[in-house]
């Protein structure tokens, strides 16, 4: 996982978050290995265009999820958030 919310957690994390963090990054690599199997049967059986509605979908649903659940910040400064 790059990028600089992870450096930040690596450095000043409570050993919850940094179990949370691992796991979701866990999480992430198994995800991806099986998203290329579920992709490849997704264009044998449906063709690309199956496969742009299979992404497109998938999209959507986090999409959602992040609006959903994910912490309000409309209106809060930077330092805030």
């Amino acid at each position: 996982m790059g990028g600089s919310r992870s450096d930040y957690l690596r450095d000043r994390a409570t050993r919850g978050t940094r179990r949370a963090v691992g796991f979701v990054y866990s999480f992430s690599r198994l995800s991806a290995m099986f998203s290329s199997y579920i992709i490849a049967a997704t264009l044998d059986r449906a063709g690309s265009a199956g496969v742009f509605i299979l992404i497109s979908a998938a999209m959507i649903v986090v999409a959602l999820t992040v609006g959903l659940f994910g912490p309000r910040t409309r209106g809060l400064a930077l330092e805030q958030i």
